[in-house]
């Protein structure tokens, strides 16, 4: 079968329309900036009104208020797109960038193409900024130029996630020796040596040949990805061949799609023979018709100046070009799917900054575009609760030789909800309080995270180190 691919470079700015659905939505251009094919936009933790565009030849600009400057250029580290799917793709700043001054960026290496995951340190100047480059992670794609994925998240457990296409090869989707094709998942601070670690919970770590760094498999070109705000589910565009394109979901209670098998490429949005269990259904699918080419996965809406939009998984088309819903939480088979009567021409990627607005990026013209309710791109809008929590922590033990402790979790936010880490496990929903026992005499470490009741997630986990020390002989 034929391979469709994706270019990035196509297409002009298209009009922009109103609909009944998102009547009060309007989409904004942000500054007066065009940009050099544009591929990302997130924000600055700290500064939702620092925005950050990464363009595909190499070069990341900052946009506030005050004009667009520019914070980064990579050039001579990306390889010249030429027309192709490579280049720089996607950038994520660490959860406690406020303290660390660190972020990610992910792109096509120059000369020999190779997938590259580079950390980075905030400087004064972009030389000064270019010059901390640590290398993280590289990925061999040697076959095309084309199906590379792309996005960086950090997720709600704190560690990154990477998509990564499978290389315009459709075997290596399906297996776990190839990183190709798959969601993947490491921590890219690890304590001692290392460039990066892989969390111990990740599903495929004790299998022999398996790339550890993997989440979830059976992709075929997922680039774009995002974690709901409010929730934590995972949301993920993944293009599809020929006729069908497809967002695959997971919420955290489900596993995150914690080893989830996508399919590809024994089946194309569950379409074709065999495409039973193992494989994961797609939340949503829909065929190529009227234009469509590639799926353009986007964010579930919290901002709650756009109506009723809130809690709908926001999407696009690249050829399409106009903006979609649906709602993750209807009952299946159905997924109160609806068009939203907004359109841009060749939307690549959508972003999403610090107080949960969301953004549209077009290249051709260059543009990114804010979408707006009423409050006219008030942070927040309507008076929203915008501020993260701060979790607080309190130990309580009997002496340094009891192997029980006891953990007092709270927040600055009444209402705040919890989820707890001891050691190396998996993040968990969690109590006020939680009590271990039988612990192992050795070293602990407890960590706990807060979200208040609007969805803001505490970007500095409060954690507490002890040892159980052994009994005097």
């Amino acid at each position: 079968m034929r391979r469709v691919g994706f270019a990035l470079g196509l297409g002009i700015l298209a009009a922009l329309a109103g609909s009944a659905n998102a009547a009060a939505a309007t989409l904004e251009p942000i500054g007066s900036a065009t940009y050099s094919s544009p591929t990302y936009v997130t924000s600055d933790p700290r500064d939702p009104d620092r925005l950050f565009v990464t363009e595909q030849p190499g070069t990341i600009d900052v946009t506030t208020p005050a004009g667009t400057s520019l914070f980064l250029d990579l050039t001579d580290k990306v390889i010249d797109p030429g027309g192709s799917e490579r280049g720089l793709w996607s950038m994520a700043f660490a959860p406690d960038f406020a303290q660390s001054g660190l972020f990610y960026v992910a792109y096509a290496a120059n000369g020999a193409g190779a997938l590259m995951l580079d950390e980075y340190h905030e400087e004064p100047t972009p030389d000064a900024t270019e010059a901390t480059r640590r290398p993280v992670l590289s990925l061999d794609s040697p076959a095309n130029t084309n199906h590379n994925g792309g996005q960086l998240q950090f997720g709600p457990d704190g560690y990154l996630y990477w998509s990564t296409g499978e290389d315009a090869v459709a075997a290596n989707s399906q297996s776990l020796a190839n990183p190709l094709g798959k969601l993947l998942r490491i921590d890219p601070r690890p304590n001692g040596g290392g460039a990066y670690a892989i969390p111990s919970d990740n599903p495929f770590v004790a299998v022999p040949g398996a790339r550890g760094e993997i989440w979830a498999l059976g992709l075929r070109n997922p680039w774009r990805f995002s974690f709901d705000r409010a929730t934590g589910a995972l949301a993920v565009g993944d293009v599809g061949e020929v006729t069908w394109e497809e967002v695959d979901y997971a919420t955290q209670a489900s596993g995150g799609g914690r080893g989830a098998n996508y399919g590809w490429p024994n089946c194309e949005a569950l379409v074709g023979g065999g495409c039973s269990a193992p494989f994961t259904a797609p939340l949503h699918a829909y065929r190529r018709n009227g234009g469509d080419c590639a799926v353009m996965g986007g964010y579930v809406v919290r901002d709650p100046d756009l109506g009723d939009l809130v809690g709908r998984y926001l999407f696009s088309d690249l050829c399409g070009g106009d903006l979609r819903s649906i709602d993750p939480l209807a009952a299946p088979p159905f997924d109160s799917y609806r068009e939203e009567g907004l359109e841009v021409s060749n939307p690549v990627s959508f972003g999403e900054d610090a107080c949960g607005r969301l953004y549209v990026v077009a290249q051709g013209n260059g543009r990114v575009f804010r979408i707006e309710g009423p409050s006219g791109g008030a942070c927040g809008g309507s008076g929203a609760d915008v501020d993260p929590p701060q979790t607080e922590l309190e130990l309580r033990r009997k002496g340094p030789r009891s192997t029980k402790a006891t953990f007092l979790i709270s927040s600055d936010e009444p209402g705040s909800s919890f989820r707890c880490r001891f050691d190396k496990g998996k993040w968990k929903a969690c109590g006020e309080r939680r009590k271990l026992k039988r612990l192992d005499r050795r070293s602990h470490k407890f960590r706990a995270v807060a979200t208040d009741p609007a969805g803001n997630i505490d970007p500095k986990p409060a954690k507490r180190q002890f040892t159980v020390k052994r009994r005097r002989r």
